[in-house]
């Protein structure tokens, strides 16, 4: 393990010789430092999540204790409007990247400990990459190696050499962020081929930006390299050594919760949101027990999985496994078990290939009849198809947090969600999984309910803090929220934790009474000596009100539970590890 990560670490040296002529022996010594500590966050287009994930990152590290330099290479970046700091940008407006102005706390925005934000002043102006350059590698080496242990560069969008790939032979790491989309790839792709063409030997990590494994006719969304070479000349296409040199690096799903566009917390949304998660995983368990005589690999399952979520209802089975074998097709191009025997060969022409054979579609036949076939499932997919309904009429809504509570409950969804759980009930007598997902259903439609009123409402959105705009009016402090959210305020903790221990009464009795009027004993979260859990409830309450009050930031950072924070923090740690740090 030693001795891969020394080899990473020297990566950026092989790259760094070729400008060294750009400097002298006493430069070179204060530069290498640097280079060491440097991640360079890219895109090959704009609006992947480039900013969010280069800010994300630092509010990652800075919370764990590193000191973090954020650098604000992006003309056209936002990070100030997904921090919040407006008014602490306007004092650099004037501030110019001329030679002779070498204080470098000038152009340092202190964000909150152990973060700043550097160079955040607009860059639009000719020669300002230059200039940007001549800063950090000749006039503040020094300070930016003294100051901080990590430097995370937010680089322009794009493949411009002045504007970007100048600076990468000076990075220790190279994250690039695209999203499951194919312009998105085509781009991910074009900047690939400029990059390994200056710098071979560099190693180009994919962060997967908002990702889904849902694939379109002809599209892998893991297959950035793929995507690329399907849809440009021959003479540019990447090579088999380039893509020696790519590798995916990380997987973000989508999380609406997490969208700065969202705007102030909508508690409605999120409810409703976390009822269709919970179904969603209702149904993946239904498919994991019918597929238990089903010969196929983990991976494989996987997108099957997948594939039935996004495509629902089979009415022709022939004609539905025709579909999954043409979406498996489209993804399996590497070496990959399909059944017991189906094998996928390396750079094999998949077009008009069935990948089943003869024995396992016949495999295939039964599952998919007894998916179809299966009553639990039914139900889970008809309240799936209704909270994805109304979740998207709300997300078209004008409505804001404080009038959610006009909102109608809907009472077929309230109905289809008391059959399910009768039904969840029944069958966890069985089957324990039934048991833990069908308390964990319940304990949101409790919620759910409880969060009519409008005084529930109004005692959460108090603890979102409030702050005058420009024209006076009251707006959403966001700013606070993430220094709350990262350095632990304890006035603010002690508030959220008094709001907690006026809910969580309120709460386990709203749970209490729905189990008694659907008879629901079965699915009460209890332990070995047949005694109720109280700290499961009061963790639940307290995830779901952190996650509603956070929601909309675009801050990753504190979601411990969610898939998004998850994969967000592995994919962190990763970059630790690469660079050495």
């Amino acid at each position: 393990m030693k001795k891969k990560n020394r080899r990473r670490a020297e990566k950026p040296q092989n790259n760094f010789h070729k400008t060294s002529l750009l400097f002298n022996k006493d430069e070179l010594r204060n530069i290498e430092p640097v280079i060491k500590k440097s991640l360079a966050v890219s895109s090959g287009k704009g609006g992947v999540g480039k900013t969010i994930t280069a800010t994300n990152l630092s509010i990652y590290y800075a919370k764990k204790g590193f000191r973090v330099g954020l650098l604000d290479l992006d003309p056209l970046s936002d990070i100030t409007t997904i921090l919040d700091i407006y008014e602490a940008e306007l004092h650099m407006k004037g501030l110019g990247l001329d030679k002779d102005q070498t204080n470098f706390t000038d152009y340092v925005i202190n964000i909150f400990d152990n973060l700043d934000l550097i160079f955040p002043a607009s860059k639009l102006n000719k020669n300002d990459c230059i200039k940007l350059f001549q800063k950090i590698y000749r006039d503040f080496a020094t300070e930016l190696d003294r100051s901080y242990d990590i430097l995370i560069f937010d680089m322009p969008a794009g493949s411009s050499y002045e504007n970007n790939l100048t600076f990468l032979p000076f990075m220790n790491a190279l994250i690039l962020v695209t999203n499951p989309e194919p312009t998105a790839h085509v781009s991910a792709g074009g900047y690939i081929k400029k990059v390994l063409s200056l710098y071979p030997n560099m190693t180009i990590n994919i962060w997967h930006n908002r990702y889904s494994g849902n694939s379109k006719s002809g599209f892998n969304p893991k297959d950035v390299a793929g995507n690329y070479n399907k849809n440009v000349d021959d003479e540019i296409k990447l090579s088999t050594e380039n893509i020696a040199q790519i590798r995916d690096f990380a997987f973000i799903p989508e999380d609406p919760s997490l969208n700065l566009l969202r705007g102030s917390p909508r508690i409605i949304l999120n409810i409703q949101r976390c009822i269709l998660d919970t179904s969603e995983f209702i149904q993946e368990e239904i498919l994991d027990e019918i597929s238990s005589k089903l010969d196929i690999s983990d991976n494989v399952f996987d997108l099957v999985k997948f594939f039935i979520r996004s495509k629902k209802h089979i009415d022709s089975i022939d004609d539905y496994l025709d579909d999954l074998g043409e979406y498996l097709n489209t993804l399996l191009t590497t070496n990959t078990v399909i059944a017991g025997k189906g094998i996928i060969k390396p750079d094999q022409n998949l077009a008009g290939i069935d990948v089943f054979t003869p024995a396992e579609r016949l495999a295939f036949y039964s599952f998919l009849q007894t998916v179809k076939e299966d009553k639990l499932r039914e139900s889970v997919v008809k309240l799936i198809q209704m909270l994805e309904e109304k979740i998207e009429k709300l997300e078209d809504s004008e409505r804001i947090f404080s009038v959610q509570s006009n909102i109608v409950p809907d009472k077929i969804i309230d109905r289809e969600i008391a059959c399910l759980l009768i039904e969840l009930n029944r069958a966890s007598i069985s089957k324990k999984a039934y048991r833990n997902y069908g308390g964990l259903l319940l304990f949101y439609f409790s919620l759910y309910k409880l969060l009519q009123s409008k005084t529930i409402v109004t005692l959460i959105s108090n603890l979102i803090p409030q702050k005058r705009n420009s024209k006076g009016l009251m707006i959403r402090d966001r700013y606070q929220q993430i220094k709350n959210l990262v350095a632990r305020d304890k006035e603010y903790r002690q508030k959220y934790f008094s709001l907690i221990k006026t809910l969580y009464p309120v709460a386990t009795k709203q749970v209490a009474t729905i189990i008694r009027t659907f008879e629901l004993s079965n699915l009460v979260f209890k332990n070995k000596k047949n005694e109720i859990i109280r700290k499961a409830y009061l963790k639940l309450l307290n995830n779901f009100i952190h996650d509603t009050i956070y929601s909309g930031l675009s801050v990753i950072v504190g979601f411990e539970y969610r898939a998004a924070a998850i994969a967000f923090q592995e994919g962190a740690e990763r970059i630790l590890k690469s660079m050495s740090v």
